[in-house]
């Protein structure tokens, strides 16, 4: 099934879809971004023929030198989302873990006693990708921007003990089983 909500959107395939960004040092505008619903993945590499799924407005995410708030020490607020980071990607317990290892790290996480932090959602991890680097592609002011994919809490649905993950090298989203901690990492977020 597409990795898509079928409620709001009953006519999607799974399939490849375009978006508008372009990837970092394309210049001829050639090489963009596109989102595959069916294996739940967000791509730069070449695509010869996706599917449109139009929208109206401004973009969601606009890029600003006035997003981020970096004045709390061991995080980073999103003025735009108003989601509350964590800085630096496995904060005092960097490294990679199993899905466990991080849900318990981001559970303990306190910053000058702020607590409630927790891993976030796919569509979270994506907010502070930035499409206009190559690699690392996550945003700016994060301390460590490293090539790792990042835990979600998203499950993989219909396949028990997998979660999705966001490999910041690339923009990749895929799936990884929970016991898999080979590579992956976490950056906890707290919503106030």
């Amino acid at each position: 099934p597409p990795f898509i909500d079928a409620e709001i959107f009953p006519d999607a395939l799974a399939d490849f879809y375009w978006t508008s960004s372009v990837v970092h040092g394309n210049d001829d505008g050639s090489q963009r971004w596109w989102v595959d619903f069916e294996g739940v993945r967000l791509s730069s590499t070449r695509l010869v023929a996706g599917r449109t799924r139009c929208v109206r407005g401004r973009p969601v995410f606009e890029r600003s030198s006035q997003r981020y708030d970096q004045t709390q020490p061991g995080m980073i607020i999103d003025r735009v989302t108003g989601l509350w980071w964590e800085a630096s990607a496995g904060g005092e317990l960097p490294g990679r873990k199993t899905i466990e290892e991080s849900h318990r790290r981001c559970g303990d996480v306190d910053y000058g006693g702020v607590g409630g932090w927790r891993l976030p959602t796919i569509h979270e991890l994506v907010t502070v990708m930035n499409d206009r680097v190559a690699r690392p592609s996550n945003a700016e002011p994060f301390e460590d921007r490293q090539n790792l994919p990042y835990w979600s809490l998203n499950p993989v649905p219909g396949r028990p003990g997998e979660y999705l993950v966001l490999t910041q090298s690339g923009g990749y989203i895929s799936e990884r089983a929970s016991a898999e901690g080979n590579g992956i990492t976490s950056r906890c977020v707290r919503r106030p």
